[in-house]
């Protein structure tokens, strides 16, 4: 495919600074739309432990960077870079949300103004073009995901880098140019820090191919050569990806390849749908129920992708801008169609970012070839859709503003994401989990029930469900609702009897916490520190012989405790035992020399026994 669109040269009628000026509106326009952005909070979602709850940001930088560097994933993905540009903000301001917040926004509107460039070098310097690209790119509704969220800086900054290497690579590319090599060699850098933002920039190879045809740079051994170290680069993080993915399991084979092939066709056409009418957008999107039959729609799916790729094919005829715009919205959204299912949404806003400047390109240059065209009729058809393009703004601008408000918070994104999806396991958790964290409990406890009706089998929700009944003093609910929970559970659920037996004994509450304590105790056998509590909370109750019955039985399966026998001395020299209490302080001290308390209560013995000698 080749073209001689893009390679006009500039209209020198047009004023050299007015694109300038242009560029900046837009930049201005788009704060404003994003405004009220740096006064959000962190959420719960990746924020955690990316920013918040994430001791590798107070390392020292240097140590940080190189550790961001080495072998080391955070949810699932490797990106070095972004690891760093948090660390940076970190030492600016802690764990401020305001200053991460703002760093999304400032580098969203840089990202404007290399889109802005980026279509104005494409398309030979043509004004609409630029500016239609870049408005609908700052504030289309759909973008609002990646700027208003924290965890998304990684998708704010890998398109900074994406764009500067495009930029970079149409001026190597550009006929009227010498090939200077310092260009390819920026290029390439780009590519890199893109791809180590995030894995989505290792598609940025093949995006150079979509603009050779665009452009008509001739492939040639040479050309293919200089594009060699970029796919070398592209394929060794893309394997680097899979292993991220794999290490926090969030590649998943729940479908077979054929409905995976019919989700990717919806949601290629949801994305088209949702560029033309933004509405009812969520921050989770979940599969269909496939167990109880998909949709109509799924299969019809694949036949209309078809259909619109034989008509997009059928432009060449006129143009190659078409063919181009959705050459490049598919190349840079492919990964992300879950044709390899990864995470639990079908899609995703974000998903959008990059993509979305290919069907902008096609309608601007649409717009500007209607505008300056000589036939009369069809310049004033170009006047009449600028208007309409541009209430439209207006329309995206209010719906965007409106938009960024649902991430506001934990209990925004929560609201916003259960008035969608009332039915979906993830919104009726977390609407519990945010009301549980308020301190209303209570309220929280059908959202709870409601998600284990959802999923049975969901361990997290158990736990919570226990602590809101113990957070109302409801301990027999809270221990059935834990009892409930066994026969899912996995990893450390068995660890909750004792956490929750703690609280309740620091609270005083001793009756209660030793039914934990000995629950605990009957799961986890051969663990002494769940005997240690529960010998501590019959003390408390001073029920001596729950007292020794429990330090036996924790001595029966770790016979060489050193608090367990601590305890057994301690009891038999409360019983005026004081001889025979004295080998299990010694033997205590053997398990752990260090330990005082043993080594205070030997000194005691051997006191009391000289007092016994000296009043006889």
């Amino acid at each position: 495919m080749t073209s001689a669109h893009h390679t006009a040269q500039p209209d020198q009628s047009t004023k050299s600074w007015l694109p300038v000026v242009i560029a900046c509106a837009i930049a201005v326009i788009t704060w404003l739309v994003f405004s009220s952005v740096p006064g959000f909070d962190f959420i719960s979602w990746d924020d955690n432990g990316y920013v918040y709850d994430n001791a590798d940001l107070s390392k020292p930088l240097g140590e940080a960077i190189l550790y961001f560097f080495g072998p080391h994933f955070y949810i699932g993905n490797y990106h070095p870079v972004t690891m760093t540009a948090y660390a940076l903000l970190y030492r600016i301001a802690g764990v401020d949300p305001g200053v991460f917040h703002t760093a999304n926004l400032l580098i969203h509107l840089l990202n404007v103004l290399l889109v802005f460039w980026f279509a104005w070098l494409l398309s030979g310097s043509r004004l609409i073009v630029a500016t239609v690209t870049a408005l609908f790119f700052g504030i289309h509704p759909m973008h609002v995901e990646s700027v208003a969220w924290v965890a998304e800086l990684k998708d704010v900054l890998y398109t900074a880098f994406f764009m500067a290497g495009l930029i970079t690579y149409i001026k190597y590319t550009a006929p009227q140019n010498e090939r200077r090599h310092s260009l390819l060699v920026a290029t390439f850098l780009f590519f890199v820090l893109s791809a180590l933002s995030k894995p989505a920039g290792i598609i940025f190879p093949v995006v150079l191919l979509v603009l050779d045809l665009f452009t008509g740079y001739k492939w040639s051994k040479r050309t293919w050569l200089e594009k060699l170290p970029f796919f070398i680069v592209a394929f060794v993080l893309g394997i680097v990806t899979i292993k991220a993915q794999h290490a926090y399991n969030l590649l998943h084979d729940l479908y077979p390849f054929f409905q995976r092939l019919l989700f990717a066709s919806h949601s290629l056409l949801n994305y088209i749908a949702k560029f033309f009418v933004p509405f009812s957008l969520s921050n989770f999107y979940p599969y269909p129920d496939a167990a109880a039959g998909l949709p109509v729609l799924f299969y019809i799916a694949p036949v209309l992708v078809i259909l619109l790729a034989f008509a997009i094919y059928r432009t060449l005829k006129y143009t190659q801008v078409v063919v181009f715009g959705c050459l490049f919205f598919l190349v840079t959204i492919v990964l992300e169609l879950q044709l390899i299912a990864a995470g639990d949404a079908i899609m995703a806003d974000r998903y959008t970012y990059v993509p979305y400047i290919g069907l902008l390109f096609i309608i601007g240059y649409g717009l500007d070839a209607l505008y300056n065209n000589s036939a009369k009729h069809l310049r004033t058809l170009g006047q009449v859709l600028l208007v309409c393009v541009a209430g439209f703004a207006l329309v995206c601008g209010y719906l965007a503003n409106a938009r960024s408000k649902a991430w506001r918070n934990n209990e925004t994104i929560a609201v916003d994401l259960y008035r969608k999806y009332p039915n979906v396991l993830i919104a009726a958790h977390n609407m519990g989990a945010v009301l549980y964290y308020k301190g209303q409990f209570r309220e929280a406890v059908p959202y709870f029930r409601q998600a284990l009706r959802i999923k049975q089998d969901y361990t997290n929700v158990y736990v919570n469900l226990a602590n809101a009944y113990l957070s109302m003093e409801e301990s027999d609910s809270a221990f059935a609702a834990m009892e409930s929970g066994l026969e899912y559970a996995v990893g450390n659920y068995n660890e909750y009897f004792l956490s929750m037996g703690k609280d309740l004994f620091s609270k005083g509450r001793f009756q209660q916490a030793a039914k934990f304590f000995n629950r605990y105790c009957q799961l986890q056998k051969y663990d002494p520190d769940g005997y240690t509590a529960l010998a501590r909370c019959y003390f408390s109750l001073k029920d001596n012989t729950g007292y020794i019955n429990a330090i036996d039985s924790g001595l029966k399966y770790s016979p060489s405790n050193y608090n367990l026998l601590n305890h057994k001395g301690y009891f038999l020299f409360l019983s005026g035992k004081y001889e025979e209490a004295i080998p299990y302080f010694q033997a205590a001290l053997k398990d752990n020399p260090n330990y005082s308390r043993a080594s205070e209560n030997l000194a005691a013995s051997y006191r009391a026994i000289d007092s016994v000698k000296n009043r006889k």
